[in-house]
């Protein structure tokens, strides 16, 4: 669902005039969130490869994986401060 979200939050950045501040904003959500999907990404990929049978994930990605979450709330906070403060992706 990640890798859809990039791809309409791509969308809303083409309608977004590059000389505003929220594009700015824009830039810097997108490319945090695009970083965080692919960790997630990475990490499935090296589960993936012992399915059906998991081991218990390493205290490393274990590590990895909260950090990404904690990282991902600031840039989800981006994400809705784009929307409520500055309208982008409200119909008017």
């Amino acid at each position: 669902m990640g890798w859809l979200a990039l791809i309409f939050g791509i969308i809303e950045l083409l309608q977004i005039q590059e000389l505003e501040a929220p594009f700015k904003i824009a830039l810097i959500h997108g490319g945090l969130n695009s970083l965080w999907v692919s960790v997630f990404t990475i990490l499935a990929g090296v589960q993936v490869k012992y399915y059906p049978i998991m081991p218990v994930p390493s205290l490393a990605q274990v590590i990895i994986e909260i950090a990404v979450v904690l990282m991902m709330l600031y840039s989800n906070f981006l994400g809705g401060e784009l929307v409520l403060k500055h309208g982008i992706g409200k119909k008017v």
